[in-house]
């Protein structure tokens, strides 16, 4: 009675004897009338009930495409992490190796120099103590020749050394030029 005092549609239920049904009411225009439908309560019911079996069906669908998606997602996201776990479990290792082969060049470059220092040492030492015994001689002419050969002979072993340091420097740079030439 309040809707339809509002002008409002409505659906009642109401028996008429063992018969029960739905009684809809619509207002006509805007005035007193309305359309007025008597519908049996079963098909009412029965379509109702198919709706809603149809709208649960649908739901159901909805959610298990909802949970494939929520899956694949899933699935996607975690082979995305394995693969970027195992780049980087890869690239730590390559930087570990990498790492290693620096220690050891930095240990053999320190050794090598170490090396070359006491082998560049004892031909300057020869070569100095040569020139001032030579230096301390000036007036006996034999014993300056003498030391300006030995100095001559030491230099010359000096040169050699430091040919083989650049040469390696070369090798080691990747500048070192190779001749195909005749040789003893």
């Amino acid at each position: 009675r309040e809707r339809v005092g509002r002008g409002e549609p409505c659906l009642m239920p109401f028996s008429a004897g063992s018969q029960r049904d739905y009684l809809y009411l619509r207002p006509m225009g805007g005035g007193d009338w309305y359309l007025c439908t008597a519908m049996p309560s079963d098909l009412v019911d029965g379509s109702i009930a198919s709706l809603s079996g149809l709208l649960m069906t649908n739901a159901v669908l909805m959610g298990c495409v909802v949970a494939l998606a929520i899956g694949a997602c899933f699935l996607v996201y975690t082979r995305v992490v394995r693969r970027n776990t195992r780049l980087l479990a890869e690239e730590k290792n390559r930087a570990e190796v990498a790492f290693e082969q620096a220690q050891r060049a930095n240990l053999a470059k320190s050794e090598f120099l170490s090396r070359m220092s006491h082998e560049i040492r004892t031909p300057m030492n020869g070569i100095m103590g040569m020139t001032s015994i030579a230096l301390d001689r000036v007036g006996d002419d034999e014993k300056v020749r003498e030391c300006l050969e030995k100095v001559a002979v030491t230099s010359r072993h000096l040169m050699a050394l430091i040919n083989d340091i650049l040469d390696m420097s070369k090798i080691e740079s990747g500048k070192v030029e190779i001749k195909r030439e005749p040789f003893e």
